[in-house]
């Protein structure tokens, strides 16, 4: 049961990191988080919960000041990371990704030497340009940008840290999360946003790119699964089905209801598609994605529809 259990979390003020704090406090868990800046707005509603601690952390630093009681958690939830704003090279930051993602999980690994699990937010990208679909854990890994090299140099540091330590290690390979929250600089919240503004979707090239998308929900419960199970290793956490770009925005403007048609403008970039098998969450982690694509999207419209008035 998650109430007998005391767990860290990174990246708490992100989009997966704060919904999963929001479920953990739902079932009683007690959690230590680990910001580099707690006075973050949306940490202001966790301060009066007496199951929390707020902790300041920055990855980056080698010998973290923290206190020692810290260290005897039954399991870290590592999601903390350097994660470009877009797809542009521009924003493919190769020294945060490297500060971040590789040198900020091994000073993790160093402090955290007494723990029994670690859970870590890897990503599709480590992949690359798929060879077959549906993406299993065995498709060779050929990232190519530095944030999917670094999300994958990491993951092998933690297997490598685990089979040297004892240390249990799961690595979710998450797919395109999405959901009430996600930021503006990805595909299905802009299209939300210019819909809601009675705007028509753009999308760049023809709208054939094909994502699995796994709604935010069931990407949390993948993490709690995790948490709860005699498992280590890598999985797919996402739907195992595959939508199209143009899709996406047609089901957009459905539930919206208004007589809108997307807008295409050119693109440089090959069309790509990514489905996953997630058989392996299935199995060991017991994971069924609940949210139907049409459902989760509404839920997404209807929340932006609110803040965006």
């Amino acid at each position: 049961m998650l109430e007998d259990l005391t767990i860290a979390v990174t990246g708490g003020s992100g989009f997966i990191g704060y919904n999963l704090i929001m479920k953990l406090l739902e079932n009683n868990a007690n959690i230590i988080l680990l910001d580099r800046d707690p006075s973050r707005p949306q940490f202001s509603n966790l301060v009066k919960e007496s199951r929390i601690q707020i902790i300041k952390y920055d990855l980056t630093k080698p010998k973290p000041d923290l206190p020692d009681r810290i260290k005897d958690v039954d399991c870290l939830v590592h999601l903390a990371a350097f994660v470009p704003r877009s797809n542009s090279p521009n924003d493919d930051d190769l020294e945060k990704s490297i500060e971040v993602n590789i040198k900020g999980t091994c000073n993790l690994m160093s402090f955290f030497s007494r723990i029994d699990k670690i859970i870590f937010a890897s990503t599709l990208e480590v992949y690359g340009i798929p060879k077959k679909t549906p993406i299993n854990e065995e498709h060779p890994t050929n990232p190519l940008s530095y944030y999917g090299v670094s999300k994958l140099a990491a993951e092998k540091y933690l297997l490598a840290f685990s089979r040297r330590s004892g240390i249990r290690v799961i690595a979710l390979r998450f797919s395109s999360v999405y959901g009430p929250g996600e930021t503006f600089n990805r595909a299905i919240p802009n299209f939300i946003k210019s819909v809601v503004k009675g705007e028509p979707p753009v999308i760049y090239g023809d709208g054939s790119d094909v994502r699995d998308y796994v709604y935010i929900d069931d990407a949390v419960n993948a993490i709690i699964s995790a948490i709860l199970r005699d498992v280590e290793g890598v999985y797919n956490i996402a739907s195992g089905k595959g939508y199209s770009i143009r899709e996406i925005a047609e089901m957009i403007i459905q539930i919206s209801g208004k007589n809108l048609r997307p807008v295409f403008k050119p693109s440089e970039k090959a069309p790509t598609k990514f489905i996953f098998d997630i058989s392996k969450a299935q199995k060991e982690l017991a994971y069924h994605p609940q949210t139907d694509i049409r459902d989760g999207l509404y839920k997404e419209y209807e929340w932006y529809k609110e803040i965006l008035r």
